[in-house]
């Protein structure tokens, strides 16, 4: 930038033309004349500099061909084009910068309101668990998973109904029949795998409308409803270990504008903790995951990885990719996102993909003729790996 003061030997007019050259970068004309009456001691208006430096423009253009060379004249007209397209990078860059921090402001002021909202439900923890085990747990363990709840998305059309009412009926029909495959299966441990999507969000325009909640209120609600039906199957086992990732729908902001972890999705685990960790058979393992997107365990040495599905893809490819990246062939891969139950073995691992909660009956999913009833996954697992599917489905 120029510098806002005299030069040496400089005169009035040189002075107004080298300021007035960088008015793009000062700002308006008004602020150029407060900056050279500063400078000259005058109090000229903006419209006294402004018509002096359109003058000098025009008699410099008009006569430049007679002053310099026309190789001088060329090389001056490409540095004036390389001056505004650096000066034009210069204010995308600024625009850029000033929307992402307009949309941080947001994002922060938003996890204030969530974070006060969700410590003020957490303040009172649940009861102590009174155990419901009658018989000695067999040699196998369950796995319950939780995938694409969409609290708060609120539909009725010809190819379902969904609102909250509806999710909180639908994970107590899933409580029960968890605690009826408990009762003919014996497993010692449960492990809930918590997929994403466990909010709606507000990712795309339709999504919003379909809102009945906005997304904090939808979070909170998220969390109060999971860690309640954690709460009421965890008498029934030994142990209950829970480990989670996150979905899209949750992503707070625009998909470019916003770091692969940064998902309301992911505070619902911390809400979880503060209700249940005086209860000792709760064990959350989350921390030990490779990635916010990407959750891995074993058990019974069976090695498990958990993912949304967003980055993932059901097929040959998506588990080469997948197993690239974490330099180990897992035994089981757990995922969601496409609302729709089905299995397949590649390469003798088992991909196992959960339907959601709500089905699909979204504007998103009938307008691309996506069908899937609302329907869960449950697992049962021994030391050879999976040994029987439940699809738990609901009407």
């Amino acid at each position: 930038m120029t510098e806002l003061k005299r030069l040496t030997g400089e005169s009035d007019e040189e002075v107004v033309f080298r300021i007035c050259q960088d008015k793009d970068e000062l700002g308006t004309w008004a602020e150029v004349a407060d900056i050279l009456n500063n400078i000259l001691g005058f109090e000229y208006t903006e419209s006294k500099y402004r018509k002096q430096y359109q003058a000098f423009e025009k008699i410099l253009n008009a006569n430049k061909k007679h002053i310099f060379s026309n190789e001088f004249v060329d090389s001056i007209d490409e540095k004036r084009h390389e001056l505004y397209m650096e000066r034009q990078r210069l204010s995308d860059e600024r625009t850029s910068l000033n929307r992402q921090l307009r949309e941080n402001a947001r994002s922060d002021a938003n996890y204030e309101i969530l974070i006060d909202a969700i410590k003020n439900s957490a303040l009172s923890s649940l009861p102590p668990i009174e155990d419901n085990l009658m018989i000695v747990p067999g040699v196998e363990d369950m796995i319950v998973v939780l995938s694409d709840l969409h609290i708060g998305l609120n539909v009725s059309n010809n190819f379902g109904e969904y609102n909250i009412d509806i999710a909180r009926d639908r994970l107590g029909d899933y409580r029960d029949e968890i605690i009826k495959i408990q009762k003919s299966k014996c497993c010692q441990n449960v492990y809930v795998v918590i997929l994403g999507d466990l909010v709606n969000g507000s990712i795309h325009s339709t999504t919003r409308l379909e809102n009945r909640e906005n997304t904090i209120r939808q979070t909170q609600i998220a969390a109060e409803l999971i860690t309640n039906f954690v709460y009421e199957i965890a008498g029934n086992f030994e142990k209950v270990y829970i480990n989670n990732v996150a979905g899209n729908h949750s992503r707070i902001g625009l998909k470019d504008d916003v770091l692969r972890d940064e998902r309301l999705d992911n505070i619902i685990p911390w809400y979880m903790k503060a209700k249940l960790e005086h209860i000792n058979k709760i064990i959350f393992m989350d921390q030990y995951n490779v990635d916010p997107t990407i959750g891995d365990f074993s058990i019974r040495g069976n090695k498990i990885v958990i993912v949304h599905g967003d980055y993932d893809t059901f097929s040959e490819s998506g588990v080469a990719k997948l197993t690239m990246m974490l330099r180990y062939i897992p035994d089981i891969i757990i995922m969601g996102h496409l609302h729709h139950s089905e299995f397949t073995n590649v390469a003798d691992v088992d991909i196992v993909r959960s339907g959601s909660l709500c089905g699909a009956c979204n504007d998103y999913e009938v307008s691309k003729r996506i069908y899937g009833k609302p329907q869960q996954m449950v697992l049962t697992i021994g030391d050879e790996g999976i040994t029987s599917f439940y699809p738990i489905k609901f009407k």
